[in-house]
């Protein structure tokens, strides 16, 4: 079955729904109205009958525009989509209060930085207040 095919099928719209549900209707990424669903993995179209939930993720459209590297007023950084996802596996990896994750997904500079650097810069940030996360980037910048 054909991508365009399977979403226009009940199976997905049954499959959308649940993820819409398990969300509680909200974007994953910046906590809106969900009205999307962003594939974190997308499957071949032989095995779309093996679509796996945890693969979804419910989004508003400004942010499955982000994940696709869509976005209006500045260029998108390469890859932005993937180290978007990067950085939210890591944030709930880490138990990181989802406040201060967003601010994470908007900073540029903190999703350039490579993955143990990431994680360093994020276990200094969950021990300081969130007011001082900008400085502890700025600091990781310069090193």
């Amino acid at each position: 079955m054909k991508y365009e095919d399977y979403l226009k099928s009940d199976e997905w719209k049954k499959l959308r729904e649940r993820a819409l549900k398990r969300a509680e209707y909200r974007c994953e990424f910046c906590g809106s109205v969900a009205t999307m669903i962003h594939h974190v993995q997308y499957l071949k179209e032989e095995n779309s009958e093996m679509e796996n939930i945890n693969h979804l993720v419910a989004c508003c459209k400004k942010c499955h525009d982000l994940c696709h590297g869509k976005r209006k007023d500045k260029p998108l950084i390469k890859n932005y989509g993937n180290k978007m996802m990067d950085t939210i596996n890591l944030c709930l990896k880490l138990r990181i209060d989802n406040k201060i994750m967003n601010a994470l997904l908007t900073n540029y500079d903190f999703l350039e930085f490579k993955k143990p650097k990431k994680q360093r810069v994020l276990e200094k940030i969950k021990k300081r207040p969130y007011k001082e996360m900008s400085e502890i980037i700025e600091n990781e910048l310069v090193r």
